[in-house]
Parts: structure tokens; C-alpha cells; sequence
């Protein structure tokens, strides 16, 4: 349990392009309040256990900052489970700025027996800013690369996924972020996101709330669900979203991937910037939503619809309320 102070795990201060701390999974057990928390460029090593996060806040977050800036982790052989970058269990409330960056898993799983699931950066339960002016929240600059396969079993891939609400938070910075020459073939679904919003999203509501998602590639990547669904999604919403004055992509690099389906029975989504079919965006402020330069190409192949939303898209709203300004520019399929 960590109650008031500074902790900081990093390396001396020489610059450096690479990480240069080598250590085992880091946990925090117990609850971290009030904290101002440091870490960066750290290698982890043990890469082959389960279920285990290189970082790990296992309890709750409450307060202070956190500035993770510089993870990186090798996840290789046969192995099926869960496997985690930075993992977020508890509840994070109160805590800005919240900066998870840098954090890059590369990937060498093949014909695991059953289902693999991967995050680079997972909230697991609500993430809550202070609700001040200039609460930020900032996951970019992370990436995962190399191949996943399954000979029996699903594979999940998702850089940033926040699995609960996001609330309280007047600005949200997912820039810089890859998944680029990623593969992901699965003898089952394959379901690649690279920063997934499974439940609702709700801003401060001011002028300058924002989503902000700039310089994000997923170039050359694969996604294929040999005996099911498949899909390779930017940007994802599937809750309610809300109190957004500004909503801006731009410059997202989506050329040259494969999207292939299992069957005739099997649908498969090749999305920008998507918000499920019966998802609300509420809008306020300026109510501007800008999608700018987003490139999207390569192959798709499938057989069936799926109520939500399926084939290649730059931009798909759900049921959208307040919005002044819709603007898609310079984008090609």
C-alpha cells in the first residue's frame, strides 16, 4: 500500500532509444493513493507467465499521477491465457494526469490449443479524472508487432482497452499508437482493436472536452478468423458516450491489411472509427467530430452481416445527438 509521496522506477536519466532496466513483473498489492508515480524504460522479463502484467496495480488507484513512460515485453511460445502490458485491476479515480505510454509487447505465439488474449495497456474497472479543468488522460505512443496463431481457440488483440466507464476526464490523447505488420490468425474469431471503449464514456462537458487520436497505424496487418469472425478496428465505442465537445482523427494509416471471415455464415469489420449500431453519442460545446486522412486498404473477405456493424468504413455512428459540425476529409477506401 502506497499513502502520499513519490515513487519513481526508471532508469539514471542517460538518454537512451531502448529500455534499459531489466526486472520481473512489478505489482502493486495493495491500494496506491495520493501518489505520484514514475516508471520508465524498463524491460520485463519472465515472458512466458500467465495471466501476469509486466505492471500490475492490483488494487485500487486513488489520486495523485501516474506517468508510465517506456514498457516493453517479449511474449513467445505456445501458451494459451491472458497476457498484459500494464494492467489496471482495481478502480483509477481522482488520478491526473493519468499517462500510460510507450508500453510495446512484441509477439511470437504460435498454434496455441485454445483461446489467447492479449493487452498492451487494460483497465479492467472504472477510470474516473479529477472532473478538474485539464484532467487528462493519455494512452499513446504504445504498439505491439510480431504473430499470433491458434490451432484451436479465438484470439483477442487490443492495445488500449478500458473494460468499465471512463468518466470525469476533460481530455483524452490516443495518438501515436501501432499495431503495424501485426498477424492474427486464429482457428476460430480473430478480433483485433487497437483502443476498445467497452462501456460508457463520459467527458467534463466543457469546451475543450475532447477525444483526441492522431498519427495511428495499423499498416500491413492481418486479422483472420479461419473458422469465424474477424475484424480490425481503430477506434471502438460500444457504451454510451457523452458530454464530447470535439471528437478528432486524423492521420490514421489502415492500408494494406487483410480482413478475411472464416465462412458464408461469418462477418467481418474493417473500421476506422466505430460506434456500435446502438451506441448514443451525445455531444456538446462545439459538437465537432473531424475524421481527416484516414487510409484504409488491402483485402476483405466474408460471407454475412452482423447487427452491429460490418464491412470497410471510415466513420460509423450509432445514434448520435448534438452534433453541429461532421466533418470527413481527405479519406480513401
Amino acid at each position: 500500500t502506497l499513502t502520499t509521496g513519490t515513487l519513481t522506477i526508471a532508469d539514471s536519466g542517460v538518454a537512451t532509444a531502448t529500455p534499459v532496466i531489466q526486472v520481473g513483473p512489478v505489482t502493486f498489492t495493495g491500494a496506491v493513493s495520493s501518489t505520484i508515480m514514475i516508471i520508465a524504460k524498463l524491460i520485463c522479463g519472465d515472458s512466458n507467465k500467465l495471466a501476469l502484467a509486466c505492471i500490475q496495480f492490483a488494487s485500487t488507484v486513488t489520486g495523485g499521477s501516474i506517468d508510465v513512460n517506456g514498457v516493453s515485453r517479449t511474449i513467445s511460445g505456445t501458451d494459451v491465457g491472458s497476457y498484459y502490458g500494464v494492467y489496471f485491476v482495481g478502480a483509477v479515480s481522482g488520478t491526473s494526469p493519468l499517462s500510460v505510454k510507450g508500453v510495446a509487447l512484441t509477439l511470437s505465439i504460435t498454434a496455441a490449443l485454445a483461446d489467447v488474449n492479449v493487452y498492451a495497456v487494460h483497465f479492467q474497472s472504472t477510470v474516473a479524472g479529477s472532473g478538474a479543468v485539464g484532467s487528462a488522460l493519455n494512452c499513446s505512443e504504445n504498439s505491439m508487432g510480431g504473430s499470433v496463431s491458434t490451432s484451436t481457440g479465438n484470439i483477442i488483440l487490443r492495445l488500449v482497452s478500458f473494460n468499465d466507464t471512463v468518466s470525469a476526464v476533460e481530455n483524452v490523447e490516443l495518438s501515436g499508437n501501432s499495431m503495424a505488420g501485426l498477424s492474427a490468425v486464429a482457428n476460430g474469431n480473430s478480433d483485433v482493436i487497437m483502443v476498445a471503449f467497452l462501456n460508457a464514456v463520459t467527458l467534463t462537458g466543457t469546451a475543450a472536452s475532447s477525444i483526441v487520436a492522431r498519427s495511428n497505424s495499423v499498416k500491413g496487418m492481418t486479422s483472420q478468423g479461419v473458422t469465424g469472425y474477424a475484424q480490425i478496428v481503430l477506434l471502438y465505442f460500444n457504451g454510451a458516450s457523452g458530454q464530447i465537445s470535439n471528437v478528432l482523427v486524423d492521420a490514421a494509416d489502415m492500408r494494406d491489411c487483410t480482413v478475411t471471415a472464416g465462412s458464408s455464415s461469418d462477418w467481418a469489420r474493417f473500421i476506422a472509427v466505430f460506434f456500435y449500431s446502438t451506441r448514443t453519442l451525445t455531444m456538446v460545446q462545439s459538437g465537432r467530430i473531424t475524421v481527416n486522412n484516414v487510409w484504409l486498404g488491402g483485402s476483405m473477405s466474408y460471407g454475412a452481416v452482423d447487427y452491429g456493424g460490418y464491412s470497410a468504413k471510415v466513420l460509423q455512428l450509432g445514434q448520435s445527438t448534438g452534433v453541429k459540425e461532421l466533418a470527413v476529409t481527405n479519406s480513401v477506401i
